[in-house]
């Protein structure tokens, strides 16, 4: 699994500097590799954080309110989808310094992957 988590990384972090280096072809969405393209690196971001969470934070770090459970990988995806998107409803939320960490990373990573698409 930790193999899986490392490719992961390694194709996030050159499809980043892939669109960073083709940001200016970028402004035309409309042209199919470019749509592919970052199709690829927002579900690599997805794919990305969901590993990381589901290896390296345990289910007791996280706080789902009135629900004492483990989580399970649904409650991961769960999570990381609505943090990728944004959405932050808040019904699971980490306890932990690597939880929030991560949580950090992810934001901070759709921030740049933004900041870059857009600019």
């Amino acid at each position: 699994m930790n193999e899986l988590i490392n490719y992961y990384i390694i194709l996030y972090h050159k499809m980043l500097s892939l669109l960073y280096n083709k940001k200016s072809s970028l402004k035309f969405i409309g042209n199919i590799s470019n749509r592919n393209l970052l199709i690829e690196i927002n579900a690599t971001i997805i794919i990305v954080f969901f590993l990381l969470y589901y290896n390296f934070v345990p289910s007791s770090d996280f706080h789902k309110p009135g629900d004492e459970r483990t989580m399970n990988a649904l409650d991961y995806l769960y999570f990381t989808m609505i943090t990728h998107s944004t959405i932050g409803y808040g019904v699971i939320s980490p306890k932990s310094s690597i939880g929030k960490t991560l949580v950090i990373c992810h934001v901070i990573s759709m921030l740049l992957f933004n900041i870059i698409l857009f600019s």
